[in-house]
């Protein structure tokens, strides 16, 4: 059986250590493998494996996704948070100097704070609530204002322009192929990629950027690849 998890996550013994997020606060500390085993034993699991959620994704579309045509490729989910994944060859990269620590971006600094608080959904919300007073819920309420609201414009034009100068030397510095992109947020990849492709354009980097074909997909057949 394979799994893939967000992270914290102890991978290598099936540990959860999410706690304070709103998600997973009742399996805090528990062995999951230990749980599941014995309910899952008629059904024939015999093996327990683990991997980060956005690294899941990653690997599901280069196997059969977006990026199945390409050798070295990053993928971003854009949502409640940023995960993120590197695969070369079709093998996950989690260490070297090509990749961050544990091939996690979401920590990196960005602006005044780190990327998961720039591209995130509460990132969305923070902007719009900077440019207009409003507070809206979700990053979909923004992108559904677009074509009326100029602020939704703006907010959209400068997430794909920082988007772009944040990845661009990630991408080069992995010697990336394609960035696939996905998360909720990635569904509104026609009101920010435009101006992502123009920031590529002008820093020079020559990178595919496409999005999800899986989409929740993905990251189960990651999983299920633990085992290829």
């Amino acid at each position: 059986m394979g799994f893939a998890f967000p992270g914290p996550f102890d991978y290598e013994h099936g540990v959860s250590l999410i706690r304070g997020v709103n998600k997973f606060e009742r399996i805090y500390g528990l062995d999951i493998s230990e749980s599941l085993f014995p309910l899952l034993l008629r059904s024939g699991a015999e093996e327990f494996r683990y991997v980060n959620d956005a690294s899941a994704f990653a690997l599901g579309e280069c196997l059969g996704g977006a990026a199945c045509d390409a050798r070295r490729v990053v993928a971003l989910t854009l949502g409640t948070g940023v995960g993120s994944g590197f695969v070369s060859d079709r093998k996950l990269v989690t260490s070297g100097d090509e990749v961050p620590a544990d091939g996690w971006v979401y920590c990196l600094p960005f602006g005044d704070g780190i990327v998961d608080e720039a591209f995130s959904t509460r990132g969305i919300i923070r902007r719009y609530e900077e440019l207009t007073g409003e507070t809206l819920t979700g990053a979909r309420e923004v992108a559904a204002r677009y074509d009326a609201d100029p602020a939704a414009r703006r907010l959209f034009d400068v997430y794909g322009e920082e988007l772009a100068q944040f990845a661009g030397p990630v991408l080069t510095r992995f010697n990336a192929d394609v960035l696939v992109l996905g998360g909720n947020i990635s569904r509104a990849y026609p009101l920010f990629g435009p101006a992502l492709e123009r920031r590529f354009a002008a820093d020079g980097i020559r990178v595919a950027v496409r999005t999800s074909a899986l989409l929740d997909h993905a990251a189960m057949i990651g999983a299920a690849s633990l085992f290829l």
